[in-house]
């Protein structure tokens, strides 16, 4: 998910400080607000497209890390519990490099399975330190 907040406005449709959320990498960004005012009340749903938000950082939009801003940055201090559960013991990556190893061989030679496998497993083997950057 990511965020923006809209830093200059855009007459009737952005005020300045609104945040537009986007589900996904390449999604488009939305707002959807309503605003009760007494007994009555007003939407208002603004959607933009991932080009034209991106195209206009900083000039109309920052990135909103707000949800980020509270997370741990000492992980090896870490008494939060999520370190645990995201780290993975080495049998288990070597499982997943096997497998990513038989997939790599059964795909045909030069297809994108294959260069998909391939690259996968360079990774595992560049996070032990057995491949280098060149």
């Amino acid at each position: 998910m990511e965020k923006v907040k809209v830093v200059k406005a855009v007459p009737g449709l952005l005020k300045v400080g609104d945040v537009l959320t986007s589900p996904a990498a390449g999604c488009d960004f939305n707002l959807e607000e309503t605003v009760k005012k007494g007994s009555s009340a007003s939407e208002r749903y603004v959607s933009l497209d991932y080009v034209t938000v991106s195209e206009n950082i900083p000039q109309f939009f920052v990135f909103d890390l707000s949800d980020f801003e509270n997370k741990c940055t000492d992980c090896e201090a870490c008494t939060c519990g999520d370190i645990e559960e995201a780290m993975r013991t080495d049998a288990e990556i070597e499982d997943r490099y096997f497998f990513f190893q038989e997939q790599f061989e059964k795909a045909k030679p030069n297809s994108e399975q294959a260069v998909v496998f391939q690259n996968l497993i360079w990774f595992i083997e560049w996070l032990y330190g057995y491949k280098e950057l060149v």
